[in-house]
């Protein structure tokens, strides 16, 4: 490949651009991130398909909208994010483990409900 071909590909036009943001967009959402999918929608997706004038993939960006401030608003002020915890495990009394380290991620629960869930 050149230094013409390389941009060549279909990830360098307005529609490749625009399926980049719609799949991270989705990544955001199904990580329960939704506020940074709320951004790529309103400061770079919807403003390239206006752009673009496609004008029932800019109907679609606000359905999706539509849909995560519908699921914040039913989360009310109980919204936890996932949270991630590095848990180790040190001593002769975990066998095979001992001295391993692992990431549990917990669904939106507080330090001290992960610690109960997990020594008992």
């Amino acid at each position: 490949m050149t230094g013409d071909e390389s941009c060549q590909t279909s990830w360098f036009t307005f529609e490749g651009y625009a399926t980049i943001l719609e799949e991270g967009a989705a990544c955001f959402t199904r990580a329960q991130i939704v506020e940074f999918a709320e951004s790529i929608y309103l400061l770079a997706l919807i403003p390239l398909r206006e752009h673009t004038n496609a004008f029932a993939k800019i109907a679609a960006c606000h359905r999706n909208l539509a849909a995560l401030y519908q699921k914040l608003d039913s989360e009310g002020t109980t919204r936890f994010l996932g949270r991630y915890f590095r848990v180790g495990f040190y001593g002769v009394h975990f066998g095979a483990i001992n001295g391993q380290e692992f990431v549990y991620r917990g669904p939106g629960e507080k330090t001290g409900c992960f610690w109960n869930c997990f020594l008992f």
